[in-house]
């Protein structure tokens, strides 16, 4: 299992998905092992299964859109499964359409779909609420924004809720999509408090608040991490210290996602920045939040909808870095500076910072050593399994 998973981790480190200009920030040798490894490759392959299955048109919830004079709209999903698969408890990747909010269907993403479920994921498209189809304002699309994470949290808790039924982990659900789809999905992993709803939005589109009123309550709305293709945020500071982590993938040059290209009709505020990929990343970095991008040269949006080849280096490369959070290590926060014997292991092994960096312990505790920060320990025989 190990030699799979640093096979995985290595095909990342070393360029292999053909990626200009990337950034790792997570301590990616420290692997667990997963519910799954009956099949070689799994997950960080293409084709590991040669067949997928289906099941389609699948309710999850409705909720009312103000943008549609509060018509009541159905939610629907449909899943993708490889065929033939022994495991009971996989990873899914929800993994939503592009169209600015405005235009497109779950449907668009079947391809990329049936990509991640021959890996070995189970992978899942899911309905959101669309704007009127107008110009793209403040109001016409950062309101679909929003909308989209409540719809996507209705959606991450139906398969929670759902998960036996599926064979889902539901620990390992992630979020992710192409375009409009990845900021829904950027916006469902890190806008997840009361008090970061922009002050812009009226109250008829964040009637529900952050978990929203279209379906399933009662289960978590977490997702285990962020696949972004083309995605940003409107907000950096919604990372913080915990949040989870993301893996995106853009182009160097994008006519759409330019930094200041939302109007809101001369009324204020006047623009609404976009934080893309490269502009979150120092956040991430000073967050100690485990990330990946990838950078497709030239100029382009959601790059795979025009080039197969690109396409599926884009999938190649979400996919994996989907496998290496899957095995990050748990860790431990403390929140003052004490000596790593405090928090005891120390006899029986050692404490890595999330660099992966391996924090040694002092002699006795009135020299401390950690300040505060998010800290992992590895037992003795993990660290001799490894010499």
């Amino acid at each position: 299992m190990m030699n799979r998973i640093n096979t995985g981790l290595a095909a990342i480190a070393a360029g292999k998905v053909r990626m200009t200009a990337a950034c790792i920030l997570f301590p990616a040798m420290w692997a667990v092992a997963l519910s799954c490894n009956d099949k070689p490759g799994r997950y960080v392959n293409q084709n590991v299964f040669t067949s997928v299955k289906s099941t389609t048109n699948i309710p999850f919830g409705s909720a009312k859109n103000p943008l549609h004079n509060n018509a009541v709209e159905n939610l629907a999903t449909d899943i993708f499964q490889p065929n033939n698969d022994t495991c009971t408890k996989r990873p899914l990747v929800i993994f939503m359409w592009g169209g600015g909010f405005q235009t497109g269907q779950r449907q668009d993403e079947n391809g990329d779909c049936q990509n991640f479920a021959k890996r070995g994921f189970v992978c899942a498209t899911s309905d959101y609420r669309k704007g009127n189809g107008g110009a793209y304002t403040i109001p016409n699309f950062c309101g679909p924004a929003f909308m989209s994470t409540q719809d996507t949290r209705a959606a991450i808790r139906f398969y929670k809720k759902n998960g036996a039924q599926y064979g889902i982990d539901t620990s390992l659900i992630f979020v992710g999509g192409c375009s409009s789809g990845a900021y829904a999905a950027m916006h469902t992993g890190y806008l997840d408090e009361t008090s970061e709803i922009p002050k812009y939005l009226t109250a008829a589109v964040t009637e529900g608040g952050i978990e929203g009123n279209s379906g399933n309550p009662g289960y978590s709305s977490r997702p285990a991490g962020v696949l972004a293709l083309s995605g940003s945020l409107f907000d950096s500071t919604w990372i913080t210290k915990g949040s989870i982590p993301a893996a995106m993938v853009g182009c160097a040059a994008d006519p759409i996602e330019s930094p200041d290209s939302l109007s809101n009709n001369g009324a204020p505020p006047k623009f609404i920045s976009n934080f893309d990929m490269t502009r979150l990343t120092p956040r991430f970095k000073r967050m100690e939040v485990p990330n990946a991008i990838k950078v497709v040269p030239g100029s382009c949006h959601c790059p795979h909808n025009t080039d197969n080849i690109v396409g599926d280096q884009s999938i190649d490369f979400l996919a994996k870095s989907a496998f290496t959070f899957m095995n990050l290590p748990p860790v431990t926060r403390i929140s003052a500076v004490i000596n790593p014997q405090v928090l005891g292991g120390n006899a029986d092994g050692a404490w890595f910072d999330l660099r992966g960096h391996r924090v040694e312990a002092s002699s006795g505790a009135s020299k401390p050593l950690l300040p505060p920060g998010i800290y992992f320990h590895k037992p003795e025989s993990a660290l001799a399994s490894r010499k």
